[in-house]
């Protein structure tokens, strides 16, 4: 499919769910996502060539990776290849995190919904019991792909512009009990001393980059809190926090199940990895209010969230997720 077509459909597309007849109402209100302006394009930095980095970004920490020999060796439908290690961050994933259920901050309006309120979110700031709750949509958007860049690249993301999953249809987002009982690991994680533990991987995520490795990947179920239970329901009175982290508990619940495959450790071609890496992942809030430059897990609002709940969104945010690759470009056969 030619590239012009694929700007055709995906312009159809939006154009065909923004007639849907509104639930949220004026609950949902904003304009529709603009991919050109509403992406932080300095999150697709550092690009590392062979191990050397052709394009820095001091904003936002990265590492290496480990990454070895320049040289690689894959295969594929032809054959052996010999290719060079390329390192970069793709905007693959756009995430909604909303109290409005079927609202899309993405489309500017809301999907129709018949749940009468029941489904949409709420945050809750008292001190002895806080929660935030909201609603999560993951869209696979392949951006490089659909503006017809480094398309030989075999670690791109493939396919279109979709709705891969929206968690009101989901009975284990909406309801704590099922949330524990879909997934044994959270009751090894989801405990006071697997809570205290994440007090230090936010600090590591708040220190200076030269100073600490900014994701702690060892912690792996501490992202802002607990990753578990992989619900709906976080403990925080902070909005935007509570935001990020149901955005954070959809990329391990795509991972789990083999929807998002980790693209740093096999060169060749992606891999299943049932746990995601935090130090493979960053995000940017995109709307109501575009941040500046993305975030790593961890890493306090305070530094990437000030400014960014305009009052009309009600509590409705769409987050872009850069997914961290490694590459064997081709060179020659």
């Amino acid at each position: 499919m030619s590239v012009s077509r694929k700007n055709v459909l995906f312009a159809s597309l939006l154009v065909f769910l923004m007639a849907i007849p509104c639930f949220a109402g004026d609950r949902c209100k904003g304009k529709a996502f603009n991919p050109v302006s509403d992406v932080s394009w300095n999150g697709l930095f550092p690009i590392r060539l062979g191990g050397v980095t052709v394009a820095k970004n001091s904003q936002v920490p990265d590492s290496a990776d480990g990454t070895g020999s320049p040289i690689c060796l894959c295969e594929d439908s032809k054959g052996t290849y010999l290719g060079l290690q390329v390192s970069f961050w793709e905007v693959a994933y756009l995430v909604e995190s909303v109290n409005s259920a079927w609202c899309s901050p993405t489309l500017g309006t809301a999907f129709s919904g018949a749940d009468n309120g029941a489904l949409s979110g709420t945050n809750r700031q008292k001190n002895e019991s806080p929660k935030t709750f909201k609603q999560v949509h993951w869209m696979m958007f392949p951006a490089f792909r659909l503006m017809g860049l480094l398309t030989d690249m075999p670690c791109l993301a493939t396919g279109d512009f979709a709705f891969a999953t929206m968690t009101e249809l989901s009975p284990v987002h909406n309801n704590p009990f099922l949330g524990l009982a879909a997934d044994p690991k959270a009751f090894l994680f989801a405990n006071p001393a697997a809570n205290v533990a994440c007090a230090a991987s936010n600090a590591l995520a708040n220190a200076p980059a030269e100073v600490l490795a900014p994701a702690f990947d060892s912690l792996f179920w501490c992202w802002w809190d607990n990753i578990y239970p992989l619900t709906g329901e976080v403990q925080t009175p902070h909005d935007l926090t509570g935001a990020a982290q149901n955005v954070a508990r959809e990329v391990f619940a795509m991972t789990q199940t083999g929807a998002v495959l980790d693209n740093v450790r096999n060169v060749c071609q992606g891999s299943y990895a049932p746990v995601p890496k935090k130090s493979h992942w960053r995000m940017q809030i995109a709307k109501p209010v575009k941040g500046a430059t993305p975030f790593v897990p961890g890493q306090s609002e305070l530094t990437w969230g000030s400014g960014k709940q305009a009052p009309y969104s009600d509590g409705n945010y769409l987050f872009v997720l850069f997914n961290k690759k490694r590459c064997c470009q081709k060179i020659y056969y």
